[in-house]
């Protein structure tokens, strides 16, 4: 099935009529995949509130977007409480010079009690599943549904913004949820010589927060030219929860950059070891600002916190009655154990800024839960610029780097 239109004209609307789930099956899905071209396919179900789990098999690929063409897919889950499989034996999301991928996945807003529709996106042979490529674009948005992303193996990654002069965004909003590796544990890395922005903001209507959750490793800004950023606001959280043995999360490595700002009351970036779903309390989460060659800025604003702890996974007590495994809880979480490695390795940058990086107009200062903060052999800092009278920094500090106050009152209580 081939979409390439100069207007949007593909919908595939009453899926409502299969109550009881339906299968769907084709040799492959392109979308806006020729030069100067535009397609759009919306999934949207007629019928509210019935359960259903549907499976697509777009066959052999699954293009959105490519060879300067600009695709749009859209998951319309208003009122539904429905779960849509979608797999393919390879993605491709916004590749090639001028080319433009949109997915979307909207709903009225999801609770850990209540579920909404969501989406499930899959490969079922070995490879990267990569947004934004050789120069194309793809933007990921998920509006008041959840989405959960993973490849074939662990081994696998999931890559936004590959190569130079490729771009990707990915939003969670309204209370959605997006989930990237959680089960088999692949690794996700956001700006991989290109660039992505990753904003996790918000709650939906009831107070349930947009989340994103990293099921494998992360790196912010990985190789020559990547630059990743993360921006957990006004209430969001991310949470990463390696279910496999994985690297500790990165910002900036191998030349690339890599910025987090975590900012806005109960705005927070949680960060465990390995935890396998279901099991036991899992490792300490440690975090590095500015990896091996990379550069790294972590800014913790306006009362938004990052917590480096151990805890476990569990499954909501009252699971969605058709996709159980899809409501993911972390308990028993004890926060304040991991450690910051700052600037670890020569030639690598790391700054940590409580309140607004220098040379910016000081804010009011965020929080951070850790057992320890290491500076290494690079240029490391912790730069305090913030509003607060009497903030007081407590973390037990070591290593050569250096600690700038700019504005506020800081308080030092730390051993030594």
């Amino acid at each position: 099935m081939i979409v390439n239109t100069i207007a949007p004209n593909a919908t595939i609307t009453d899926l409502s009529a299969f109550n009881g789930g339906a299968s769907f099956s084709i040799g492959s899905l392109a979308i806006g995949s020729a030069g100067n071209t535009t397609g759009d396919v919306t999934f949207r179900f007629l019928t509210p509130g019935s359960i259903g789990d549907h499976s697509f098999d777009a066959g052999s690929n699954l293009t959105v977007g490519a060879n300067g063409g600009s695709g749009t897919l859209t998951f319309d889950l208003h009122g539904v409480t429905r779960n849509i499989s979608l797999f393919a034996s390879t993605f491709t999301f916004g590749v090639g010079s001028g080319s433009v991928a949109r997915i979307n996945v909207l709903g009225a807003g999801t609770d850990q009690s209540s579920y909404g529709g969501s989406v499930a996106l899959s490969t079922d042979t070995a490879g990267d599943i990569v947004f934004g490529a050789q120069g194309g674009a793809a933007h990921l948005v998920a509006d008041g549904a959840d989405i959960g992303i993973s490849p074939q193996s662990s081994s696998d990654r999931i890559i936004f913004g590959s190569g130079l002069g490729s771009t990707s965004t990915v939003n969670a909003l309204s209370g959605s949820k997006i989930a990237l590796g959680v089960g088999n544990g692949a690794a996700s890395v956001f700006g991989d010589g290109g660039v992505a922005d990753v904003t996790v903001d918000g709650a939906a209507a009831d107070g349930t927060p947009s989340r994103l959750i990293l099921g494998g490793g992360v790196v912010f800004g990985n190789g020559p030219g990547g630059r990743g950023t993360l921006n957990v606001l006004s209430g969001g959280k991310a949470t990463s929860m390696p279910g496999q043995p994985s690297p500790d999360p990165q910002l900036g490595a191998n030349g690339g950059t890599g910025i987090a700002t975590v900012s806005g009351p109960g705005s927070v970036w949680n960060i465990l070891g390995q935890t396998p779903v279901g099991g036991p309390v899992g490792e300490v989460g440690n975090l590095h600002v500015g990896g091996p060659g990379g550069t790294g800025v972590l800014t913790l604003s306006d009362g938004g916190r990052v917590a480096l702890g151990q805890g476990a996974i569990g499954l909501n007590p009252t699971p969605d009655p058709v996709n159980p495994s899809s409501g993911l809880i972390l308990t028993d979480f004890t926060p304040g154990l991991g450690t910051v490695f700052v600037a670890e390795q020569p030639g690598s940058t790391g700054t940590v800024n409580f309140g607004a990086p220098a040379g910016s107009a000081p804010v009011a200062p965020g929080t951070l839960d850790a057992a320890a903060v290491q500076f290494g052999d690079g240029n490391g800092r912790i730069v305090f610029n913030h509003t607060a009278p009497d903030f007081t920094y407590s973390i037990p500090t070591s290593g050569p780097g250096t600690v700038q106050t700019l504005a506020g009152t800081t308080v030092f209580d730390t051993p030594g």
